[in-house]
């Protein structure tokens, strides 16, 4: 597990007995960062970063993905949790991301918790490098031989399996120079996102540092003005008195 939060760590040891384990190890750093320096491969990622009120968007790019794709054996899925539609005004986040794993993994299913696909709702992404198609009466008999008999019913009433086109034109797919995701609204709280600024942002680190130089010049104009008045207010203070005592040796 690799959470970037060290007090999710602490609170998942301390309320969900989360032990440490040699089969169970836990890495306090950004995932991507994470995955650029392991050389290690695995049969399942599951990519579940994503919150109601933001969303770390370098987990969300075509170069991101493409990293995944490394670290999976010829075999192996990853699992990706978004929250969104399927459809409709709440659905340009979800399918600007089914659009960029789309361009990296050949095989893409997706699985709803919701049946009405124009809800709000978890969506799950299941994608491998590998191109097969996942079919219903596969995942049925899978369900069967595995004794998963609480998803039997759902699927049979082609619920949490949906097969149908994802409309795509509209939406980019996203990379780390351009990741709009600022401009796909939340379907939570229907504002914008708030961006996890990382390193992988140049752009906005570049912004941010146009900015922190533009108030510091901002503020060194403000102080260089406030002392000029000050000095004239001072010498005409001065010259005054220079005036009077003047007169005074006249006198």
């Amino acid at each position: 597990m690799v959470e970037i939060d060290p007090e999710v760590i602490n609170v998942a040891k301390k309320y969900f007995a989360v032990k440490d384990d040699p089969r169970f190890r836990i890495f306090n750093e950004d995932a991507r960062s994470f995955l650029s320096r392991t050389t290690e491969k695995y049969d399942v990622i599951i990519l579940d970063a994503y919150a109601t009120n933001y969303v770390p968007y370098h987990l969300l790019t075509d170069e991101f993905f493409k990293l995944l794709a490394t670290r999976l054996n010829p075999d192996g899925i990853v699992i990706s949790n978004l929250i969104g539609s399927l459809q409709g005004e709440n659905s340009d986040l979800f399918r600007a991301v089914y659009k960029t794993i789309k361009n990296t993994f050949p095989t893409l299913s997706i699985f709803p918790t919701e049946h009405k696909i124009s809800n709000i709702q978890n969506i799950m992404l299941v994608s491998s490098i590998k191109d097969r198609t996942l079919v219903l009466e596969n995942l049925l008999y899978s369900a069967r031989q595995n004794s998963v008999t609480y998803l039997i019913d759902d699927f049979e009433q082609d619920e949490h399996f949906y097969t149908e086109k994802i409309e795509t034109n509209d939406v980019p797919i996203l990379t780390d120079k351009f990741a709009p995701v600022d401009k796909l609204l939340n379907p939570i709280t229907q504002q914008p996102y708030i961006i996890e600024e990382l390193e992988y942002d140049t752009t906005r680190n570049d912004q941010k540092e146009d900015q922190y130089y533009g108030t510091i010049a901002g503020s060194l104009l403000v102080i260089a003005i406030i002392w000029i008045f000050y000095l004239i207010i001072i010498w005409k203070s001065a010259k005054s008195v220079t005036k009077k005592r003047s007169a005074i040796r006249e006198l």
